[in-house]
């Protein structure tokens, strides 16, 4: 598993970001809505994406609802895998989803990574 920030410029990151496991919605639907309005919105730009695409998910342990349950089913209606960004803390980065994940960061090594030198 890749663990730099640079690893992650190889990929074409798209980020999601939602409400934990109390959202009510069903996460099939919400996946499926996402995955429509990325198409659309590549389709609409002529965009030629060269990288291969990377969902971005937030940490968040496994469950039926919610952000986890969405990153995982974008990233399998997109055939792509998942990056994880968890927070610095020993419990975020303990429960979180692993599904599909090909490149995990800590919070801090991605901010420290976009700092100006």
């Amino acid at each position: 598993m890749m663990k730099t920030p640079l690893d992650l410029s190889k990929y074409h990151p798209v980020v999601i970001e939602g409400m934990g496991s109390y959202d009510p919605r069903d996460p099939s639907l919400v996946a499926g809505n996402i995955h429509q309005s990325l198409l659309k919105h590549w389709e609409q730009r002529h965009q030629q994406v060269k990288k291969p695409f990377l969902v971005i998910t937030q940490g968040d342990p496994i469950s039926e609802k919610g952000i986890a349950a969405i990153t995982r089913n974008v990233a399998d209606l997109l055939n792509v895998q998942r990056g994880l960004i968890c927070l610095d803390t020993k419990t975020h980065a303990q429960y979180a989803d692993r599904y599909n994940v090909t490149l995990e960061l800590q919070y801090s090594q991605l901010t420290k990574s976009l700092e100006v030198k």
